[in-house]
């Protein structure tokens, strides 16, 4: 026993140390020449970095919030960002250290579709910021968001006419001060200059808060006209897509530490990090709205999906030969493909030029998954059944289909409803990838709420717990239908009712 003792402490020391960050000297960017860096991938930040920094190790990641708990943890060495952000993070209390030294400089401006709507709209807004810049109130906006206190950062939305049309804007609501959730409402340097361009040239807009990556696609195929995301002017991403003018230029450095705990104990003033995130600006509503997403999206994909799988599985005994061939490649496509590969199929490919609404998209290709893996299930589950069973059913009088769903049919779903109630919590789990094609389900909502508040650990717990509970309510409803379609709970005169007795 002392033995077993001894090996696991020497086991949980090594781990233990294996986990310590290593502190590196990085008073100058020759320190970072083979570092870990995390960057925004495919962004203008990173490729000013691999230039200065070639032989450095690259890592990505997709939010701000990611940067600083990977950096925190020792993840990585440095992460690199734009000045604009960096001097944020005092507004939020956050502490870290940075190489004064800059990489670069870069371009900042908004994105328009390759088409004639977003030369047209490209070129107002190039002509409304040179008159911002003339008139000094471009720098007064900068000084408000750069640099100004969180208490003063925030606009009144213009009484927009749209006259000349509404304009469908995509952001991520994660870049802090371009654009950002606060009290339910996308403000920021950018949202301000936005809103006063719609109201100077005739415009109303409607806000899609979405991936960054599902922006730009949604800007090629024409579901959106503008990206609103403090993007990089990239030379390269000019023959895809149209750019305005700058409105700022942004100075790239490598930040190096970070201190997020404030000089407090993890578990210190827990009930004070619960208000931060729920509490503040009103953010156990967004918790709720994706709850109500999620709890939409499984819903209709359950119900819809076993109805068209059961109708599906009618039309497969028919025997028709190359109906049951299509249906059984349809079974080998979807079960060769990640969730998420068939869920962009669905949206960029088969929905790709059709403006249909991202919600109705996400629950049109789960309700197609769940519909074949019912399919699926109730083949597997009608060769456990014994052929004297379909005989019987016959010699009673019944046709082959109304045997089968009587007698068939319920013997079926109790062998295959374990991994029925099983495919229905993978598709929860599966739900949370939503948040690619414009849909805010309850995972992408803590991760807005983690980018506001740069705290991981709280959001994490609150919809693990959630999550949780969606299961075990998802369990215990089919349960209920279990017994209800259970055989031995029907009693003898709905067994024998329609039997023809000579």
């Amino acid at each position: 026993m002392k033995k077993i003792l001894l090996i696991g402490l020497i086991v949980t020391t090594i781990f233990a140390a294996g986990c310590q960050s290593q502190d590196r000297e990085t008073k100058s960017l020759d320190d970072l020449q083979t570092a870990r860096i995390g960057v925004w991938a495919g962004s203008g930040y990173e490729l000013v970095a691999r230039q200065a920094l070639p032989d450095a190790q690259y890592l990505y990641f997709s939010s701000i919030s990611d940067f600083l708990q990977n950096l925190s943890q020792g993840k990585i060495d440095a992460f690199v960002i734009g000045r604009v952000y960096v001097d944020n993070f005092k507004n939020e209390g956050i502490h870290v250290d940075f190489i004064e030294e800059s990489l670069g400089k870069i371009p900042i401006g908004y994105v328009f579709s390759k088409n004639s709507t977003g030369e047209k709209i490209s070129a107002q807004m190039n002509e409304f910021l040179a008159t911002l810049q003339q008139s000094g109130e471009l720098d007064a906006l900068k000084e408000k968001w750069f640099t100004g206190d969180e208490s003063q950062r925030h606009f009144e939305k213009s009484k927009l006419t749209g006259e000349n049309g509404t304009l469908k804007v995509g952001t991520e609501a994660l870049t802090i001060p371009y654009n950002y959730l606060k009290d339910e409402q996308v403000i920021g340097y950018e949202a301000e200059i936005f809103d006063k361009f719609c109201a100077a040239y005739g415009y109303d807009y409607n806000l899609y808060i979405q991936a960054y990556q599902s922006i730009l696609f949604d800007l090629k195929f024409g579901k959106l006209d503008v990206c609103m995301n403090g993007s990089e002017i990239i030379e390269s991403r000019k023959d895809t897509v149209n750019f305005s003018n700058p409105h700022n230029i942004d100075e790239v450095i490598a930040v190096t530490k970070v201190d997020l705990s404030g000089g407090k104990n993890f578990f210190v003033n827990i009930a004070e990090r619960i208000k931060h995130t729920l509490i503040d600006e009103d953010r156990w509503k967004m918790l709720l709205e994706g709850l109500g997403v999620t709890i939409l999206l499984i819903t209709n994909s359950t119900i819809f999906g076993t109805a068209i799988g059961l109708l599906l599985y009618m039309i497969y005994r028919e025997r028709i030969k190359i109906v049951n061939k299509f249906f059984e490649a349809q079974i080998m496509f979807f079960t060769g493909l990640p969730t998420i590969v068939i869920l962009l199929i669905f949206y960029y490919v088969i929905f790709g030029s059709v403006k249909i609404d991202g919600l109705f998209v996400v629950i049109i290709a789960f309700t197609y998954l769940s519909s074949f893996n019912v399919m699926m299930m109730l083949r597997s589950g009608e060769k456990a059944i014994p052929k004297g069973q379909f005989e019987a059913a016959l010699a009673l009088g019944f046709s082959e289909r109304r045997g089968f769903i009587k007698f068939i049919l319920p013997q079926i779903a109790q062998i295959f409803f374990p991994s029925y109630q099983g495919a229905i919590i993978a598709f929860l789990r599966g739900t949370a990838i939503v948040g690619y094609v414009a849909v805010q389900d309850l995972t992408r909502m803590a991760d807005l709420i983690r980018a506001r508040t740069f705290d991981a650990f709280i959001p994490i717990i609150i919809i693990s717990v959630m999550y949780f509970l969606l299961s075990w309510i998802i369990i215990k409803v089919t349960n209920l239908f279990l017994k209800w379609i259970n055989p031995r709970n029907r009693n003898r005169e709905d067994i024998l009712k329609d039997v023809k007795i000579n």
